[in-house]
């Protein structure tokens, strides 16, 4: 079986589900979670990846990578909501705009990527981050001998 992007990510919690209940992401990276849901959410993620073939220390680490990715990303796409209701200019908004001073000698990386990197989509960042944790899982299963 392989393991998908979608089975995933509706496994570690769906990002639409956390974004539901602004705060809940943060929250759970604090305090973890707990009860029947958390382990339904754990048995859910790590069938998927037993049944894609991983041994148990690759589930355990799998499983830990795709739920912690999920739940920071989540949090910070949070954050991020609350500073837009904010009528301050926060410390991100000036580091965007002094974008157009960066010295392309100096930070040749951070003048290329600035602009892109502060206007890509929160769902684009959140899948590329869990299709690029999956392509590493993968890449371990297939890496590995076989026995």
């Amino acid at each position: 079986m392989r393991v998908t992007r979608q089975h995933s990510a509706s496994s570690a919690s769906s990002p639409r589900t956390l974004r539901q209940y602004p705060g809940m992401a943060a929250w759970l990276m604090s305090n973890g979670p707990a009860g029947p849901e958390a382990y339904r959410l754990l048995d859910d993620l790590a069938s998927a990846l037993v049944d894609a073939g991983f041994d148990d220390d690759t589930v355990a680490r799998g499983t830990a990578a795709i739920m912690s990715w999920t739940f920071s990303r989540t949090a910070i796409e949070d954050d991020a909501d609350a500073r837009r209701r904010e009528p301050r200019p926060s410390r991100a908004k000036a580091f965007v705009a002094g974008l157009d001073d960066v010295d392309p000698a100096a930070h040749p990386a951070a003048a290329r990527v600035g602009r892109t990197f502060f206007t890509l989509p929160m769902h684009a960042i959140f899948d590329s981050g869990l299709d690029w944790i999956l392509a590493g899982l993968a890449t371990e299963l297939t890496a590995r001998p076989a026995t």
